[in-house]
C-alpha cells in the first residue's frame, strides 16, 4: 500500500511540475518501445530510449538508457535498472557515464561530477524524476 501511494504521488507530482513535456506520455512511449527526443525537465534536455521490460513470476525488471543532452560536448549517458518484487521495496541501479567537459580535461576523481554541475547545472534530480515515473508506472501494473 505504501508503494502504491508513493507511485500515485510521483505520477501526480510529474503532471503538476512539467508543462513543456508531459512526462507521463514520454514514459508511456518509452515503455511501448519508442525513443523520445527533446524531453525537457526543469530546464534540462534528455533523450529517453526504449525501455526493456522482463516480467517474471516474482516481479518485474526494467532497464534502459537516458541521454542528458549537452550542447557542443558529448552527452551524459545514464543507464538504469529497476527491479520490483512483490512485498519488497523497489530497487534501483543507476550508472552515469559523464560526457561534458570531463571527456576533454583531466579531472581528479574527487572533482568528477562537480565540474559538470558548475557548467551544466544540477541535472541528476531531473533525470531521477524520469526514472521514478517509470518505476511508478511499472508498480501500478
Amino acid at each position: 500500500m505504501k508503494t502504491l501511494i508513493a507511485s500515485l504521488l510521483c505520477l501526480l507530482l510529474a503532471s503538476l511540475t512539467v508543462a513543456a513535456a508531459d512526462l507521463n506520455q514520454v514514459v508511456d512511449k518509452a515503455l511501448a518501445g519508442e525513443r523520445v527526443d527533446g524531453v525537457k525537465v526543469d530546464g534540462h534536455h534528455f533523450h529517453v530510449l526504449p525501455i526493456t521490460i522482463v516480467r517474471g513470476k516474482k516481479g518485474i525488471a526494467a532497464s534502459g538508457m537516458i541521454s542528458h543532452d549537452i550542447r557542443l560536448r558529448p552527452d551524459d549517458q545514464i543507464s538504469y535498472k529497476i527491479v520490483i518484487k512483490e512485498g519488497e521495496d523497489t530497487k534501483y541501479d543507476i550508472r552515469i557515464a559523464r560526457g561534458g567537459v570531463e571527456q576533454f580535461l583531466p579531472i581528479p576523481d574527487n572533482l568528477k561530477g562537480k565540474t559538470g554541475k558548475l557548467i551544466d547545472g544540477d541535472w541528476e534530480p531531473s533525470c531521477q524524476r524520469i526514472i521514478d515515473i517509470i518505476a511508478a508506472k511499472l508498480e501500478l501494473e
